[in-house]
């Protein structure tokens, strides 16, 4: 499997990646908000031709990807306002791919770029509640704890979790 930034040819597989899981990990709109995300990344990134605009963290989105399939979509917003932090985002491996370490390998490529860059802290959003049970296992397993709980933030009864992950050094 190759760890690759995501290109056009991608962008489909990567949201198909994220439909999957709706109604699952992800609600069905989220669908629509991915699609525009990496749309937004992929422009920036062809835009910039992979210059860092004078040293302005730029967002990117990566694909593990093994015989022209995505199997798996991970990637990285800079906060605007905070010093050296981010939020990871759109965070997917399709289900036959489930437990082969393509998450892991996602995160090293990220987690390797995003201390080259600095950073200080990432975190990522999800829900205390059973159906992200799975997901919140797999950030604790990364080494990122739960900061908070934000009452009724995705629905009535349906809380947010942050999880964030502390840069050392």
């Amino acid at each position: 499997m190759q760890i690759l930034d995501m290109t056009p040819e991608h962008l489909e597989g990567a949201v198909e990646v994220i439909r999957v899981h709706s109604g699952e990990f992800f609600y069905p709109h989220e669908i629509a908000s991915a699609r525009a995300r990496f749309q937004s990344i992929i422009a920036q990134r062809l835009a910039n031709d992979g210059d860092a605009r004078l040293g302005v963290a730029q967002p990117r989105q990566v694909v593990g990807v093994e015989d022209g399939v995505v199997l798996g979509t991970m990637g990285y917003v800079p906060e605007e306002g905070a010093l050296n932090a981010y939020q990871l985002s759109y965070v997917a491996v399709h289900p036959d791919a489930m437990g082969k370490g393509i998450g892991r390998a996602l995160w090293e490529a990220l987690e390797h770029d995003l201390r080259e860059q600095d950073a200080r802290i990432v975190y990522t959003w999800t829900s205390p509640l059973s159906y992200t049970e799975r997901p919140r296992r797999f950030y604790e397993s990364l080494g990122f704890r739960c900061a908070c709980i934000l009452p009724d933030y995705w629905m009535d009864g349906d809380d947010l979790a942050i999880f964030a992950y502390r840069f050392e050094g």
